[in-house]
């Protein structure tokens, strides 16, 4: 794998020989559905539901919601692809006048429109390093709405839990939030 590429780790343990799998490839992801739906059908991706949950519609379409599942993660991994310096990619994920807000440590707090995001990765190419990791811990969805939680290791040197709220816009979904936890690690140039 080349330095710098952006990886999602699979939730399975299992690794190739650097211990990521690349976001080109498959990716294996985490989701948090609903207890009402079994594993053996619903979380395995099947649009063929065991008999006791075809007549469950508490989301109505059950394929629709996958597919709802499956842009969802498309829409993370253009973050994850375009953090490392691609703002072409970070365009296509993130509505236009969306914010983001955060933290790092006691003296760097965020509050600001997108763009200010995107201006910092495209002049810091790179910026994702040469460990980089994300996981997509977790999709929520409710019909045009949702939230998608990201950890990532060995952004801009640090560890951050991302909590992206998504929306069905114009028939696109899209992140319209940003907000992170910084839970390790310190930027370059950052005291104390």
């Amino acid at each position: 794998m080349a330095a710098n590429a952006a990886t999602l780790t699979p939730i399975d343990g299992s690794a190739d020989s650097e211990g990521s799998e690349s976001v080109a490839g498959a990716v294996s992801i985490q989701e948090i559905v609903s207890d009402v739906y079994c594993t053996a059908c619903c979380l395995s991706g099947s649009t063929v539901l065991q008999p006791e949950h075809q007549a469950i519609e508490i989301w109505g379409n059950v394929s629709k919601y996958h597919e709802d599942l499956d842009e969802v993660r498309a829409l993370i991994s253009l973050y994850v692809e375009g953090a490392n310096g691609d703002s072409n990619k970070l365009r296509q994920a993130f509505h236009s006048e969306a914010t983001m807000t955060g933290h790092i440590g006691d003296s760097y707090d965020t509050f600001t429109p997108i763009s200010g995001f995107m201006s910092m990765v495209e002049s810091n190419p790179g910026a994702a390093g040469p460990i980089y990791q994300a996981t997509i811990q977790s999709i929520d969805l409710t019909g045009d709405a949702g939230v998608a939680v990201l950890a990532e290791r060995d952004f801009f040197g640090c560890a951050f839990i991302d909590y992206f709220t998504v929306a069905r816009i114009e028939g696109r979904w899209q992140i319209i939030n940003k907000t992170y936890a910084h839970t390790g690690g310190q930027p370059p140039g950052a005291t104390g």
